[in-house]
């Protein structure tokens, strides 16, 4: 997990000196459409460096090691795939149960979540909070 700081402001210069313009916090679909870029270009920067393989319907990691049979049929498990056979590599029929009514969740109106990815934007520290700004960055 790795977590990065933003300032919730802009510096703009005017007459000989910058000074500092607050912004209002992101809505919930600023954060979603940030979170989807932050995605989108980590998925595109991994898969530059070959750490990350895509097809039509997944994306996989790459690891540094041969193959076994035993990862080759995890994988194939994992992914609800056939592994052996005239069949290998089509999906297999799974029969799954409805699912139960999902309970409410309260509304966090700074936190978008995807992919594994999260963006927390519901915490400030002010300049002057020196102890709160060390524990964000800590």
């Amino acid at each position: 997990m790795s977590a990065l700081l933003v300032l919730d402001g802009a510096y703009i210069r005017g007459n000989d000196r910058l000074e500092f313009r607050r912004v209002p916090p992101p809505t919930r679909a600023e954060l979603d459409a940030l979170l989807a870029t932050i995605t989108r270009r980590v998925g595109r920067h991994l898969q530059r460096r070959g750490w990350l393989t895509r097809d039509a319907e997944r994306s996989h990691l790459n690891l540094d090691r041969e193959e076994t049979v035993l990862d080759s049929l995890l994988g194939h498990s994992i992914t609800y795939r056939i592994a052996l056979g005239p069949r290998a590599g089509q999906k297999a029929f799974t029969l799954r149960s409805l699912p139960g009514t999902p309970l409410p969740q309260p509304a966090k109106p700074f936190l978008a979540s995807a992919d594994g990815f999260s963006l927390h934007a519901g915490v400030a520290a002010g300049a002057d909070e020196r102890k709160k700004v060390e524990r964000l960055c800590r």
